[in-house]
């Protein structure tokens, strides 16, 4: 993707977090600018692996999430969207870099993924529960614990419990979606 392309999704996110008013949201603001959120890659070779992928993708998930909440599928207020899925993998902000035309990883010494993203914006911002709760599960099964999964950070029992709430489903599948739909 351009730089325009980068610029473009680099100004609809700001707008929107901006738009939410809580303490500490210029602060979270300006490390996503200074840490290379907006031109950071979403993964190595599987979804968004090009520059500007994180950004794009998250915004993706927001958008989708948005049409679940106006379609009454999802029940979180505007703020709550907006914060949830523009922020679910923050975590990846500093993951990935560009070596000649690949993507390598260049941290692997966290291999937390969820709880890495809620730690980062916990340093910033409150999080409401029902965001922090849809941010730990949006990887759905990806995320249980279990022989070689290398994100593994809940039980099993505790996503399927976690997945009678429509706005953690939800979540989950928005970026599902997003994350299929750009191979």
């Amino acid at each position: 993707m351009n730089k325009t392309f980068v610029e473009l999704n680099k100004k609809k996110i700001l707008n929107l977090l901006r738009s939410v008013k809580r303490e500490g949201m210029d602060d979270l603001c300006d490390f996503l600018e200074e840490e290379g959120f907006f031109r950071a890659p979403a993964s190595t070779k599987y979804h968004n692996n090009f520059l500007g992928g994180l950004a794009a993708h998250s915004l993706s998930v927001y958008l989708i999430m948005k049409i679940f909440k106006d379609n009454e599928i999802m029940d979180l207020n505007d703020e709550s969207i907006i914060i949830v899925g523009l922020l679910h993998d923050l975590c990846k902000y500093d993951v990935y870099a560009f070596s000649g035309k690949f993507i390598d990883t260049v941290k692997t010494n966290d291999n937390r993924h969820s709880m890495k993203s809620i730690d980062l914006i916990k340093q910033f911002i409150d999080l409401r529960d029902i965001e922090e709760q849809c941010i730990k599960y949006h990887m759905g099964h990806f995320g249980i614990i279990a022989d070689g999964n290398y994100f593994g950070e809940y039980e099993k029992q505790e996503y399927f419990d976690a997945q009678n709430n429509i706005n953690i489903l939800g979540t989950h599948c928005a970026d599902n979606m997003e994350s299929k739909q750009r191979k």
